[in-house]
Order: structure tokens, then C-alpha cells, then sequence
């Protein structure tokens, strides 16, 4: 019994690396949609959210299909169950990639050039987040996760450095204002992709250790 729930443990494992290699595409293309101003780009990223959309749910029950039929204990029981939180994870992190792509349709041509870089850096070192909660789930790197948790810290820093920026854009050019939410928004959107790998992270933890993390 043991070896058919292996064979069957990996059969999830590449079902989600194969979930969260696209959602890191979905996330690529639209922040480079908001940098680029490209609405052809934004429009591509909202229609591939259905094909996550449908893999997540296929995730999820076969999932539920493990628990059922194999019952298993201890570390097994602790994968599938956290599988299903980074699962549900991965999906959110899409909708925000939607949401980014939705957002850069209706900013008009910016001339934001420090504020865009910036985003440009928060987007880079969320993207890392994800590849690098991913790549801990798949070899049960405790470590690595820690350091996916410990980088949430930075994020947190640079989107509160934006918000500020873009306040003050508002002040300096109230004309401006609905491009100003618009990257507002942005800018929380691709916060909140960076707690979700921190999700990621903190799960990790619990599959390696048994020990949960979360709100240390």
C-alpha cells in the first residue's frame, strides 16, 4: 500500500510544480503588461487564468481522492493536507495576476519612471519568492522556505515605499489620480502574491518539521 501512495505522491507533486510553473508565467506577463503598458499582453494573461482555474480544482480532488483511499499518517498526511492549502495558494496568486492584468489595461500612458522601477523591483523579488516556495515544497527545504518567509519582511518594506511615492504623486499631479490607484492597487496585488509564497513557505516548514511557523 505504501509504495502505490508514493507512486501517487509524485503524481501530485508534478501536478503542482505543473500549476505553479504557470502561475509564475501568469505573474511574468502581467507585470510585464503594467511596465510595458502592452493591453494586448493584459488581455492574454486574464483568458489564460481558466486553464489554472481547472487544474486547481483537478488538484483538489485528486487530493481528496489520496485522503480517501490511502488514509495516510505522519509526514504523508501532513503533504497532501498542506498540498491542498498551496494549491488553493497557487489559484489566488493567479486571480491576483488577473487582477494586475485587469489594472494595466486601464492605466493610461505614465510617466511614473521611478515609481515603475520600483515595481519592477517588488515584482522581481516576489516572482524569486515564488519560484524559490516552489522549489522548497518539491525537496521538502525547510531552509529555503525560511528564507521565502524571512524575504516577505522586504516586500512588506518596498510596498509601503511605493504607497508613499504614489501619495505624493497624487499631490504633486492631481490629474494623475486614476493612474495613481490603478498602480496602487498594482502595488498591493503583487504584496499579496509575495504572502501567499510566504504561505507557501510556512507550509513547507510544517511538512518538513511538523512544526507550524505561522504568526512567529
Amino acid at each position: 500500500m505504501k509504495s502505490y501512495l508514493d507512486i501517487e505522491l509524485k503524481k501530485l507533486t508534478k501536478k503542482l510544480v505543473k500549476m505553479a510553473e504557470m502561475v509564475e508565467d501568469l505573474i511574468n506577463k502581467a507585470t510585464k503588461a503594467v511596465l510595458e503598458q502592452n493591453t494586448a499582453l493584459a488581455k492574454k494573461v486574464i483568458k489564460e487564468d481558466e486553464k489554472i482555474n481547472n487544474l486547481e480544482i483537478t488538484i483538489e480532488n485528486f487530493c481528496l481522492e489520496l485522503l480517501a483511499l490511502y488514509q495516510p499518517a505522519a509526514i504523508d498526511l501532513r503533504f497532501v493536507t498542506m498540498a491542498l492549502k498551496i494549491n488553493s495558494d497557487l489559484e489566488r496568486m493567479a486571480d491576483l495576476a488577473v487582477n494586475i492584468a485587469e489594472r494595466a489595461i486601464e492605466i493610461e500612458k505614465v510617466d511614473f519612471e521611478k515609481t515603475l522601477k520600483k515595481l519592477a523591483k517588488i515584482a522581481d523579488v516576489a516572482k524569486q519568492m515564488v519560484s524559490d516556495a516552489v522549489n522548497s515544497f518539491v525537496n521538502k527545504d525547510a531552509k529555503l522556505a525560511e528564507k521565502v518567509c524571512k524575504t516577505d519582511d522586504k516586500v512588506d518594506k518596498l510596498h509601503e515605499e511605493i504607497f508613499a511615492e504614489l501619495v505624493g504623486e497624487v499631490i504633486k499631479k492631481p490629474a494623475a489620480l486614476k493612474n495613481v490607484v490603478s498602480l496602487i492597487f498594482i502595488n498591493k496585488y503583487i504584496e499579496r502574491i509575495a504572502d501567499h509564497a510566504d504561505n507557501i513557505g510556512e507550509d513547507v516548514v510544517y511538512i518538513a518539521r511538523g512544526k507550524s511557523i505561522r504568526h512567529q
